[in-house]
């Protein structure tokens, strides 16, 4: 295993966290990539296609990433967390990356002709004639991306027919073929419409000019942002009819965001436990790790945790304005790798009135040496 940060284009190959560090720390923000399996790959029209993929990160189910005090109505997104694989890993491919604000006169889409920012990574080489590889990439921005926080955001992989002829995206895909141990998403079918709460980890394919929607794909793809912290909603999935969709934890888009208490689509008992993973470099070690829990949405706007504690970073993006009472809902301690998690188990007593309730959490770590709180964004599930 080796690491290699590649000139100006500020591209890492990062196979093992420890291996690539960063100064500054880049964190992954939203968790499409924390404990899930690759359960495919794809590339519509298959090699030497015109194609894009764009991951919706909707407004409805996070507030608060990428927060900057000195851009404040804006995300600040300083890099790309992808899973690539490559044909023929022997040639360098050249790979797109576009950021794209919500469309304001056609809203639950991206707005194409506007785009936050883009830029072109080159990826693979090194490796032998027809030989295939994957790799998770960290690929970092030029300069930072500042998108609006009133909306969605879109992030998108363009692969170009010429310059990137071989390289496939990898998915996780929520199946309802028994028998097969991807991720369910509970509560949605193929008519959902795109750019709804529930649709949070929709994948749009952008196929030369033909677009169409796909509820039931994610593609791994994730916003990496400069000294903050990042926080995934995950769930501990007891999916009696795939016993295993993600080990433990699932923290895609489709079991965090849509935990079950009920039956899941195939009409089987289900009852999940609540579970979160943080992830920030900058802890290294034995810090404490806080997550709070409010059933009231988000507040108006995140308040920067500066203003009461200078050098902290994050914004406070829980409802504290409507007076409902946070819960702590668990702690724990981060390992070396910056990480920590926890579960939630529902009681007995609970089981069976979770489904239509909605609650949004936020993370803390109190870091004593440094005298500052770090926060992460906030994340939103829907029960079902």
């Amino acid at each position: 295993m080796n690491a290699f940060r590649a000139g100006a284009a500020g591209l890492c190959f990062l196979f093992a966290p420890q291996l690539c560090a960063q100064d500054p720390v880049l964190n992954e923000q939203l968790g499409a990539l924390v404990d899930t399996n690759i359960t495919g790959a794809t590339r519509q029209g298959g090699v030497g296609s015109n194609v894009a993929y764009d991951a919706l990160f909707p407004r409805e189910d996070f507030q608060g990433w990428g927060f900057d005090p000195t851009a404040l109505g804006f995300h600040r997104i300083n890099g790309a967390r992808v899973v690539l694989a490559d044909l023929d890993s022997s040639t360098a491919e050249m790979v797109e990356i576009w950021v794209y604000p919500e469309d304001a006169t056609n809203p639950g889409n991206p707005d194409f002709t506007n785009p936050a920012g883009g830029f072109v990574f080159p990826v693979f080489g090194g490796g032998n004639p027809g030989e295939l590889q994957s790799f998770r990439l960290d690929l970092t921005f030029p300069t930072p991306v500042l998108v609006p926080d009133t909306g969605d955001v879109y992030f998108e992989i363009f692969l170009d027919g010429t310059d990137a002829p071989e390289t496939y995206v990898a998915t996780i895909q929520g199946d309802v073929i028994p028998g097969r141990d991807y991720d369910i998403g509970n509560g949605l079918t193929a008519e959902t419409g795109h750019g709804l709460g529930d649709g949070g980890y929709t994948l749009l394919f952008d196929f030369d000019i033909t677009q169409a929607f796909f509820q039931e794909s994610q593609v791994h793809i994730t916003p990496l942002c400069e000294d903050l912290s990042g926080f995934a909603l995950a769930a501990a999935t007891s999916q009696l009819s795939l016993p295993s969709p993600n080990g433990v934890y699932t923290a895609s888009f489709f079991s965090a965001l849509q935990p079950c208490d009920t039956m899941d689509r195939q009409g089987n008992p289900r009852q999940d436990d609540l579970a979160w993973v943080w992830n920030d470099g900058r802890t290294v070690g034995g810090e404490t790790v806080v997550v709070l829990m409010q059933p009231d949405g988000f507040a108006a706007a995140p308040l920067g945790l500066d203003l009461f504690v200078p050098g902290s970073t994050g914004g406070l993006c829980l409802n504290i304005a409507s007076g409902v009472p946070l819960v702590e809902i668990g702690q724990a301690m981060t390992d070396v790798d910056g990480r920590a998690s926890n579960v939630l188990s529902i009681p007995a007593s609970a089981r069976g009135t979770l489904a239509g309730q909605a609650y949004t959490l936020q993370a803390f770590s109190l870091d004593f040496v440094g005298a500052r709180v770090l926060a992460s964004g906030c994340g939103q599930n829907q029960w079902f």
